[in-house]
């Protein structure tokens, strides 16, 4: 959707004020450019040159979205990997980017969000309980292997927080 179309001046003032603002990808500011009327060719100069002052970085970008949702979203692998990729980020750096994730952490937040579900299931030990933590698990995009091995560990529901 092209709104107004500014000139391709005022349109790399405004990405470059929005990327010192906040960490975008190369992606994002060229669909920001290109919905603000800027040529294709001028707005990958635009991007080239923000690439080349520092303003945008997209495995800068890339780490900083996996510690985010990672420590605030609490969200799995495999649902950080599908946002990069949906950010337009490559396929390796979103393998190094994930590459950095704190295990203990992403255990902890496995382990705190199951027994935070699990207290919405009347008996979140039996098949079917486990069954609906799994799901939920999935859907925040963590490892099918990993959350049973976590489901079955004995004492789970034991000490309650």
């Amino acid at each position: 959707m092209i709104r107004k179309q500014i000139s391709a001046e005022a349109a790399a003032e405004r990405a470059e004020a929005l990327c010192a603002r906040a960490e975008y990808s190369q992606a994002e500011i060229m669909k920001k450019l290109t919905s603000w009327g800027v040529a294709r060719g001028k707005a990958e100069e635009i991007v080239g040159a923000l690439v080349d002052c520092g303003f945008i970085d997209d495995r800068r970008f890339a780490l900083a979205f996996v510690n985010d949702k990672v420590e605030l979203a609490r969200w799995g692998r495999r649902k950080i990997s599908a946002g990069l990729y949906m950010k337009g980020i490559s396929r390796h750096i979103i393998d190094e980017a994930i590459d950095t994730i704190d295990r203990a952490t992403y255990r902890r937040n496995i382990v705190e969000l199951i027994k935070a579900k699990g207290r919405t299931i009347d008996d979140p030990g039996s098949y079917e309980g486990k069954t609906k933590i799994l799901r939920f698990m999935m859907s925040r995009g963590f490892e099918s292997a990993t959350v049973i091995k976590l489901l079955n560990r004995p004492g789970l529901w034991d000490s309650e927080d």
